[in-house]
Parts: C-alpha cells; sequence; structure tokens
C-alpha cells in the first residue's frame, strides 16, 4: 500500500510539471516558426516587394501573430524595421485576437492580425492575401455587376466550364503542359461567348480574390527563397506549392464558401504564375486597370479546341441539381416562417455587427424580377450596441440581408424570423428574447406590422434609451 501511495503522490506532483513543460515546448515552437514567418515578411514585404506587386509595400503595417490556444503573441516590423517580438499575450488587444483575420490599430499604427492559424506557409500565404486586399487594392474600383456567393438557382453549365478552365490551367503550369494552355484559353473564350452575364458577376471577385490568392503566393514563396533567388527557382517552387493547393483544396467542389469564389481564387492564382512563366510585361498594372488575370492570359494564348471532359460534366451537373434542392430546402422554411403570423421579423442593425462567421456554404442570392436578394448560411455574430449597453448574439442562424426598410438610417439589417413567444418585454421597457439559436438582452426596439399582419421588431441603431 505504501508503495502505491507514494506512486500516487509522484504522479500527482509530476502531472502539472509535464503540463508546465509541455506548454514551454509549445511555447518555443511558436517562437521559433513566428520568427521563420517573421523572416519571410521582411524578405517580401520591405526587402523586395517589387518582385511581389508593383506599389506593394508593408513599411507602416504591423503585424501581430497569436495563438489563443498557447497563449503566445509576436509582433511583426516593430518599429518599421522588420523585426519580430514576442508579447505578452494579453497585452493584445481583444479586437486582434479573435479567431482568423483582424484589423485594428496598435501602438497607434494600422495593424492586422491572424489568429490561431499557425505559423506555417499556408498561414504566411492567407496574411499576405489578406494584407494585399488592404493595402494593394486600396482605390480599386468595385464593378456593379459582381456577385459575392452562390446565385439560386444555380446554372450548372456555366460553373462546368469554368472547372474546365481550373483544370486546363492546373496541368499547363504545375506539369508545364503547354497544350492545357490552349485548351485553357479555349474553355475561357467559349465561357466568354456563351455566358456573358456569368463572366461579369465573376469578373470583380476573379480580379480581387483571384490577384490577392496570386499574390498571397507569390509573397510567400519570394519571402522563403529570398531576394536572389531567379524566376526559375521562384516558378519552380511555386509549382509545388500550386500543386499541393490544388489536391488539397481547389480539386474540390466544396473549397470555398461556395464554388464560385474557389473558382475565383485557384483560376486568378494560377493564372498569375503563368503570365508570370512566360514572361509577360506589365501585366499586373492592367490587373490594377481592371483586367482579370485570366482574361490576360487567354488573349496572349491561341485557343485549342477540346472534348468535353465526360467525367467533370457529370460531377459539376449533379452537384448543382443537389445544392439546389438543399438552397430550396432552406428557402421555403425561411419563406414560410417569414409570413406566419405565429412568428416576428427581427431586423437587426448591421451597423452593430461587432464580428461573425458564416458556415461552409456562405452566402447565396435569389434571383427576382428586379431585384437579387442575399442570404446567410449559418451566421453566428454578435450584435453590440454603439454604448455597449445592448447585444444579441445569434449562432448558426439562417439569415436574410435587408436595406433599410425602416427609417433608421442607412447600413441595413439582418432579418431572423422567431417565433412570438420567444420575444420578451421587461419592466423597463426594454425587449429581450430567448431562442435556440438567439439571445439578446435589454435592447430598444421600435415594433409595427406589415400589409399582412405579421410582426416587425427593429432593433433601434441609436443607443439604449
Amino acid at each position: 500500500m505504501r508503495k502505491i501511495f507514494i506512486l500516487s503522490g509522484l504522479a500527482i506532483i509530476m502531472f502539472p510539471i509535464l503540463g508546465v513543460l509541455a506548454s514551454q515546448d509549445m511555447a518555443r515552437a511558436d517562437n521559433d516558426k513566428a520568427h521563420s514567418m517573421c523572416a519571410a515578411l521582411k524578405v517580401s514585404m520591405l526587402e523586395c516587394p517589387s518582385r511581389v506587386w508593383p506599389g506593394f509595400f508593408w513599411k507602416d503595417l504591423r503585424v501581430l501573430l497569436v495563438s489563443n490556444k498557447n497563449k503566445t503573441a509576436f509582433l511583426w516590423n516593430e518599429a518599421d524595421e522588420g523585426a519580430c517580438v514576442s508579447l505578452a499575450y494579453d497585452s493584445v488587444p481583444k479586437g486582434l485576437r479573435k479567431n482568423g483575420w483582424n484589423t485594428g490599430e496598435y501602438q497607434g499604427k494600422q495593424a492586422v492580425s491572424l489568429a490561431d492559424q499557425g505559423y506555417g506557409s499556408e498561414a504566411l500565404i492567407l496574411l499576405v492575401h489578406e494584407g494585399f486586399h488592404i493595402l494593394g487594392q486600396k482605390g480599386w474600383k468595385r464593378q456593379d455587376d459582381s456577385v459575392r456567393g452562390t446565385l439560386y438557382p444555380e446554372d450548372w453549365r456555366p460553373r462546368y466550364l469554368r472547372r474546365q478552365i481550373m483544370t486546363s490551367l492546373e496541368r499547363a503550369f504545375v506539369k508545364n503542359d503547354q497544350k492545357a494552355l490552349g485548351e485553357a484559353a479555349y474553355w475561357q473564350k467559349k465561357y466568354a461567348l456563351e455566358y456573358p452575364q456569368d463572366l461579369l458577376q465573376n469578373k470583380y471577385t476573379d480580379l480581387i480574390e483571384g490577384s490577392a490568392e496570386y499574390v498571397g503566393l507569390r509573397g510567400a514563396t519570394v519571402g522563403i527563397k529570398g531576394c536572389q533567388a531567379s524566376e526559375a527557382k521562384i516558378c519552380d517552387y511555386l509549382r509545388k506549392r500550386v500543386g499541393e493547393l490544388w489536391q488539397k483544396k481547389w480539386n474540390n467542389y466544396k473549397y470555398k464558401a461556395t464554388i464560385r469564389e474557389g473558382e475565383s481564387y485557384a483560376i486568378g492564382a494560377i493564372a498569375g504564375c503563368l503570365l508570370d512563366a512566360q514572361g509577360a510585361m506589365n501585366w499586373k498594372e492592367k490587373v490594377i486597370e481592371g483586367y482579370a488575370p485570366m482574361g490576360l492570359l487567354a488573349e496572349s494564348v491561341a485557343p485549342i479546341e477540346t472534348a468535353d471532359n465526360k467525367t467533370i460534366l457529370k460531377q459539376t451537373k449533379s452537384y448543382y441539381e443537389r445544392k439546389n434542392s438543399e438552397m430550396k430546402k432552406l428557402l421555403d422554411n425561411y419563406q414560410r416562417e417569414s409570413l406566419s403570423r405565429e412568428y416576428f421579423s427581427l431586423a437587426l442593425p448591421l451597423d452593430w455587427l461587432a464580428g461573425g462567421t458564416f458556415e461552409k456554404e456562405g452566402m447565396f442570392n435569389v434571383r427576382e424580377a428586379d431585384k437579387t436578394l442575399q442570404y446567410i448560411i449559418g451566421m453566428s455574430a454578435d450584435f453590440v450596441s454603439p454604448d455597449g449597453a445592448s447585444r444579441i448574439k445569434i449562432k448558426k442562424e439562417f439569415v436574410r440581408f435587408g436595406d433599410s426598410l425602416y427609417p433608421f438610417g442607412g447600413g441595413g439589417f439582418v432579418i431572423v424570423p422567431l417565433k412570438n413567444a420567444t420575444l420578451k418585454q421587461n419592466l423597463d421597457g426594454s425587449f429581450s428574447i430567448s431562442a435556440t439559436r438567439v439571445k439578446a438582452w435589454t435592447f430598444s426596439a421600435d415594433i409595427s406590422e406589415d400589409t399582412n399582419g405579421k410582426r416587425w421588431v427593429w432593433v433601434k441603431k441609436g443607443v439604449l434609451e
């Protein structure tokens, strides 16, 4: 018995020690990886940014790398010198510790942060990609015909042509297949001729996300390989990385929130790599002027006509028929609740939005006779009043974006149908909500009825009265 007692006591002492040692090991590993990431950023974003993109320079930007799990944090570019320093985790503002990509200020300077994304090469690509949206694309004009997200009902035929473009580009760059390059040009011209409206709808996303994905890949590669690396070495490394991304992400119908956006990332990035490999002159300046990388590539290559790929055709058709069916069920349920008098419509002001995420399917757009309505699948978000007194939390909710239908000012609303019984009025006149996926405390609202007798609860945009 005594031996058992001693061993048990030893275990009680040892487990905390082992926990501390494991924590120290994780902190050291984070430190090594973060410094490698910072070193790559210093090369590509400060020492030779012109090798990545014209005018893309991070001199005045602060970058914070955060792990909420390991409670580690690092600051890159302190005092504009590209240095990497370890920070006390609690010294990082909460807004810059939220999972994913964040923007804000740190020490009076413009700052971005990447939290809980690791400190490896994929995190580096993501960091440069998102940084390009902020610094590199500043001032780029949005195009009115553009659409983000899936259209409902979605026509599978233009999606099939885009899938053919993607697979041809992958073969052309990763496998250095010159015939596939001509085939990519053929599919692009066929797509532009047969579906000009779809091309216009995707052009802005191709431009913005395609170029950003290219810059993320290129920036990470230059950072790793160094300013003196030849273009041949840069291209060889990019072929490897693009091949990995193709297998892991791009050759997958569910890669992005919508396949349309997945198309834009892959097509723009690989087209940019191919333009570099061809030695194309001034193509990046043309992208800044509003030309998508794939359009520029197709213009420089003689198209090679090729037959349909029946396997890809069948897969694409099947995927979109299934997705349209799934969207119909969600939409029918939302519309049923929106019309029922057993439900009220909660209108949450978008300028209260304090942060949120979407589920994998993301957003989709429903085409009607004279307008397009936008819905979000599985939205999780916090809505907080300007004075901080009111908070409304939604979790994995199906919502619709609406314009300012009620005169509380600009900015629009997120509209959620909820059962009448979930809304309570408090003794002080404020309201609260307790539903499965929506919780709200002490908010002020105006209540009205529409012509069908349906009740609307408009959360006020001002401070709590």
